[in-house]
This record gives C-alpha cells, structure tokens and sequence, in this order.
C-alpha cells in the first residue's frame, strides 16, 4: 500500500509537473510568438527607415554632384572673366601708353609749328618794319642830304 502511495504521489508529481512545464512552454512559446511579432514589426519599420535613408541620400548625392558642377561652372566663369579683364587692363595699359605718346608728338610739333608761325610773323614783321621805316625815313634822309 506504501507502494500504491508513493506510486500515486510519483504520479501526481508527475501530472504537476507536466501540467506545470506545459504553461510554461506554452507562455514561453506565446512569448516568443509576440517578441517575434514584435521584432518583425521592428524589422519592417526599419527597412522602410532604410529605403527612406537611401532616397534621402540619393537626393544629397544628386544635389552634392549638382552644386560641384555649378561650381565648377562658377570657376570656370571666374578664370574666363579674370582673363578678359587682364586683357583688357593690357589694352588699356597700351593705348594709354600710345595717348601718351601721341600727347608728346602732337606736343612737340604744336611748338615746332608755333616757332614757325612766330618766326615768320617775326620775319615779316621785321621786313614790314624796314620797309615802313624806309617810307618814313627815306624822305627825311633825302632832306637831310639836300641841307
């Protein structure tokens, strides 16, 4: 009869015990169904981040290339425009040296022409002086030399 007892206590341990291990299992298992659940969430959540990321950065890249190529533009623009301007500093450079020199041409043959002028009008005015001397002085001098 001892047998019969501790048999039946064997056996309700053991039906305990299964009944125990199978809630167990059981939470454990609906536990790991609803972290699964949750980590699949997590996981769609995380791959639509990424295809958001990767359009974000599709469009950085695209406006990164867009504004190098303006900016290359922009200094392609500058080297063209720092060119023409000293070109023409250069230019101008000449022809104020060639202003220049024409001014000493124009100058020097201003003063030629003018001692030309001075010297003929100087020469005529000597000429027009003797021969209004000799009129004035001639018919004096002939009295002169009748007294």
């Amino acid at each position: 009869m001892m047998i019969v007892y501790i048999l039946i206590t064997i056996l309700l341990t053991a039906a305990i015990a299964y009944i125990v291990v199978q809630r167990l299992f059981s939470s454990n298992l609906n536990n790991a169904h609803q972290k699964a659940v949750e980590l699949e969430k997590q996981n769609e959540s995380l791959k639509a981040s990424v295809s958001q990321l990767q359009l974000s950065q599709q469009k950085t890249d695209q406006m990164l290339s867009e504004e190098r190529n303006h900016t290359l533009k922009l200094t392609n623009d500058l080297a063209t425009a720092q060119t023409r301007y000293e070109e023409a500093v250069k230019r101008m450079n000449e022809q104020k040296l060639e202003l220049e020199q024409m001014q000493q041409k124009l100058k020097t043959e201003f003063e030629n022409l003018a001692n030309k002028i001075l010297e003929e009008k100087s020469h005529k005015f000597t000429e027009q002086n003797k021969v209004n001397l000799d009129i004035i002085l001639n018919p004096l001098k002939e009295k002169i030399k009748k007294l």
